[in-house]
């Protein structure tokens, strides 16, 4: 999911003020999903990358902040929530 993490960041760059969009949503969890079906499958991917993207704009509700407050060891608590969501270690 290494990944993931350069897509966050190129989000990041591409995004404008304020909060999230919907395309900087789709952009996100398609990202999620083309990293993560090869892994879990789509079904448990889809399930996977909606919760991902619902705890990141919770996380950091104004898109651009994630720029300021980013950090690594919250992304994984948030990729971990979700994993456990679905039932992966």
């Amino acid at each position: 999911m290494k990944i993931l993490y350069a897509a966050l960041c190129c989000l990041l760059l591409a995004s404008c003020a304020g909060g999230w969009t919907e395309g900087d949503k789709s952009q996100l969890r398609q990202e999620c999903m083309s990293q993560s079906v090869p892994q879990i499958g789509e079904q448990r991917a889809s399930t996977y990358c909606n919760c991902f993207v619902e705890q990141m704009v919770k996380q950091y509700p104004v898109f651009n902040d994630m720029m300021e407050r980013y950090q690594a060891d919250t992304i994984e608590k948030l990729k971990k929530h979700c994993r456990k969501e679905i039932g992966l270690p």
